[in-house]
């Protein structure tokens, strides 16, 4: 693929350098560089195709191709959501804690008062019955 399009744009000396440097690579096989889609037809397939020399009535439609920078936003999209999802869970379990904890923290007043007025009548009761 990156020998071709250097091929195509007249740059023939590194096309070649560059064959000569990745020599353990087939470049033919788009699924040995990571790509997952077909290699795209020639110029002359597609005129072919298309009805300039092809059967009449037939049409072509050409691969759908997605770039790597659409999967990969996509991804970061995917991401993203996935985050905001998990941020709002974070935020509502963070509410019902802090409202725990406000429960709990008026328990504990609640039981202070009554431990300090036990402690009263215990006072008293022990001032009566000397």
């Amino acid at each position: 693929m990156v020998n071709e399009y250097l091929l195509r744009r007249g740059y023939k000396l590194t096309a070649i350098t560059f064959s000569d440097e990745n020599a353990d690579e087939d470049f033919e096989d788009w699924d040995s560089i990571g790509l997952n889609v077909a290699k795209p037809p020639s110029l002359l397939r597609l005129y072919r195709l298309s009805g300039g020399l092809g059967k009449p009535g037939k049409s072509y439609d050409p691969p759908t191709v997605v770039t790597s920078s659409e999967t990969q936003t996509d991804i970061i999209e995917s991401d993203l959501t996935n985050l905001r999802l998990d941020l709002k869970a974070r935020d509502e379990s963070l509410a019902r804690l802090e409202l725990t904890l406000d429960n709990r923290e008026t328990e504990v007043v609640t039981a202070n008062c009554l431990v300090e007025e036990l402690r009263h009548k215990v006072r008293r009761w022990s001032y009566i019955h000397r």
